[in-house]
């Protein structure tokens, strides 16, 4: 693959619905960690006689202990590969997948998931639906009221009190006015406060909840190194050097006594060969280029600092690449930098108001609530940010506590 075929890839991505088997190679192995890319080239030199692989025994790289959620990814991943029923289904469901945030929750709206990978919007909602149906309970809710509905109805799909509660009396359940959902209800407010004391045995992060039980170990793609005043990126290369043609079948492959077919069958296999290993070089450089931008925009961030606000297309838009395509490229991956090994996805940190990242403004709140004396409202912690000249709303607040696992003033109680 010759430099520059990834922006070729792109352009074709847009206008054609098939891509060259070059191209979509690239793509595969762009978007799988070390320890799978080590397997699939294992595979394919044990499928290819003019492939050699020997990987040297303390090649690996430094492995990174992280809580199972991406990440985590992959568990969900196999669960809906084995729930999807159709191709169109499974495409939409590793997209909405891919955008799930680590404490459980679908936060991007399906329009712009749509829009992002050209999936009709029905197969997106399809497919959410399937998403929704995975262990643990609750993953893919948009809100907490969803979440909560999805383990009301894995968990206790009987018990119509409570799900009535969640779902028309969600305001006045917040808000604790029990007596409130009493009257409407026409029930007894001790059955009010019996069932409302049980939605405190659910989870409201299920994937944070999750992780925090497993852990997972990820190989970290290469090293970030301090040059000067600036920091200098270095992917790996701990699978190419080991991977060679095999001299002995390319010089057969030229052998004037093989029949049309032998012939044909090892022009092909040696063309896949060569392939492969322009692929794994472009892999190479087109991760080393798109870590090194991302490393350039937080560099304040890996001399100790806070992260700033930083998208996957801002990084899409530097390299003229799909945003599809800078996902690929650091999911479920990682870096052994100075502040430790990382994964690529913490690196982005949304814009929340004024320059402001997301990462501050949730330290600034745990801040906060790490000094409250009595549970504050999500209305109080707003007045508590505005101290640090912090200037968002009270629905901010309570995405950024849920994107947490953070309870809400009356489940902190």
């Amino acid at each position: 693959m010759e430099k520059g075929m990834h922006l070729n890839l792109e352009s074709n991505l847009c206008q054609k619905p098939l891509l060259a088997p070059a191209q979509r190679l690239f793509l595969s192995v762009v978007s799988l960690p070390f320890d799978e890319l080590a397997n699939f080239v294992k595979a394919e030199a044990e499928q290819n006689p003019f492939l050699d692989f020997e990987p040297e025994a303390n090649t690996l790289p430094l492995t990174g202990d992280f809580p199972d959620t991406v990440f985590h990814f992959e568990h969900l991943f196999h669960q809906f590969r084995l729930s999807a029923d159709s191709g169109k289904i499974l495409r939409a469901g590793e997209h909405i997948i891919a955008n799930i945030e680590k404490d459980g929750y679908l936060r991007k709206p399906l329009p712009e998931i749509s829009a992002e990978s050209g999936i009709p919007a029905d197969d997106i909602a399809r497919a959410l639906k399937v998403v929704q149906s995975l262990e643990p309970a609750g993953v893919g809710a948009r809100d907490l009221r969803e979440c909560l509905l999805l383990q009301i109805k894995r968990y206790s799909p009987g018990d119509t009190l409570l799900r009535t509660m969640v779902e028309e009396y969600w305001e006045d359940m917040v808000r604790r006015k029990h007596g409130k959902i009493s009257a409407k209800m026409n029930i007894p407010l001790h059955e009010v406060n019996r069932s409302l004391a049980r939605i405190k045995k659910f989870a409201v992060a299920p994937l944070s909840d999750f992780s925090a039980k497993n852990r997972i170990f990820l190989l970290s793609e290469g090293r970030v190194e301090a040059e000067g005043d600036a920091f200098r990126v270095s992917v790996g290369e701990k699978i190419l050097p080991f991977l060679k043609i095999n001299e002995l079948y390319e010089r057969y492959s030229g052998n004037v006594f093989m029949s049309s077919r032998e012939k044909i069958f090892l022009e092909k296999k040696i063309k896949k060969a060569r392939v492969l290993i322009r692929a794994l070089s472009e892999r190479r450089r087109f991760l080393t280029e798109v870590f090194q931008e991302i490393v350039d925009c937080q560099k304040d961030f890996l001399c100790g600092g806070t992260l700033l606000p930083l998208k996957e297309k801002d990084i899409a838009d530097k390299k003229k690449v799909s945003i599809s395509t800078v996902s690929r490229a650091v999911n479920r991956k990682c870096l052994d930098t100075p502040r430790g090994v990382v994964r690529l996805r913490d690196f982005f940190s949304p814009e929340v108001k004024d320059s402001l990242s997301r990462h501050f403004v949730l330290d600034r709140m745990k801040e906060i609530l790490s000094r409250e004396k009595v549970p504050l409202s999500d209305r109080e912690i707003v007045e508590r940010l505005s101290g640090w000249n912090i200037r968002i709303s009270v629905r901010t607040v309570n995405k950024y506590r849920h994107m947490e696992g953070i309870l809400n003033s009356y489940l902190r109680q």
